[in-house]
């Protein structure tokens, strides 16, 4: 089976529960650098048929380009789960076997976790949910056909995707690791990022940029007031 890597994103406002650590331009400098981190690994998969970039931002699209991936334009930002499903819609037109949906702010990627939740599909229609390690999200959908379910991004979609796979009769699988689950969103988690010291472009952009002594200071803030 050849999947199509679908990667959502948003640079307009990106990572905005960040802001108390770091400016709107700051958010959207890493949310790039987080994206190349993606790209750069779901490049190097063979298992992978391509890789399909959704978004509003030119600055994204010319980025995606430089990985070798097809980019779909949205005309405005519309949220996660309409980009999905733009996705969805242009690979059944073109006759795709399966889709797997992996967000722009997972760094910590590796290849092992794309072999792992491809190996999972299955000999049938086919659904593979990789939770966040933090907050009930989805970090990983692989949907075989791509139609399998529709997307159901926002509060507790992990648990949203597999009760609707189990609504469409395909028993769901579950794929988690350390990796995959880390999502940037908050201070929380990119102090995690920092603690952890992976060789990843996104790490040495946070400590060349300062980011990692500021939110030390932030949080030693907190513990004071």
């Amino acid at each position: 089976m050849k999947a199509t890597a679908v990667i959502p994103f948003k640079l307009q406002g990106a990572k905005s529960r960040l802001s108390p650590l770091l400016s709107p331009k700051e958010r959207e400098e890493l949310a790039l650098v987080m994206l190349e981190d993606v790209l750069k690994t779901v490049n190097r998969n063979p298992a992978l048929m391509e890789t399909l970039l959704v978004s509003s931002s030119n600055l994204a699209a010319k980025t995606a380009k430089e990985f070798g991936a097809e980019v779909l334009l949205e005309e405005s930002v519309d949220g996660l789960n309409p980009a999905v499903e733009k996705a969805i819609e242009q690979l059944m037109a073109e006759g795709r076997s399966a889709m797997l949906v992996i967000p722009a702010d997972i760094p910590l990627l590796l290849q092992g976790d794309l072999q792992a939740i491809l190996s999972m599909n299955g000999g049938g229609p086919a659904v593979v949910v990789s939770p966040s390690g933090r907050d009930g999200g989805t970090n990983g959908l692989l949907l075989k056909p791509p139609n399998a379910i529709r997307p159901l991004y926002g509060a507790e979609s992990f648990q949203a995707h597999v009760k609707e796979a189990l609504a469409k009769g395909i028993a769901s699988r579950v794929y988690r690791s350390s990796t995959i689950g880390l999502d940037i969103d908050t201070p929380e988690d990119l102090g995690e990022l920092i603690v952890r010291r992976p060789g990843v472009g996104t790490y040495g952009f946070v400590v060349q940029r300062g980011f990692d002594q500021r939110l030390r200071g932030l949080l030693h803030a907190e513990q004071f007031t």
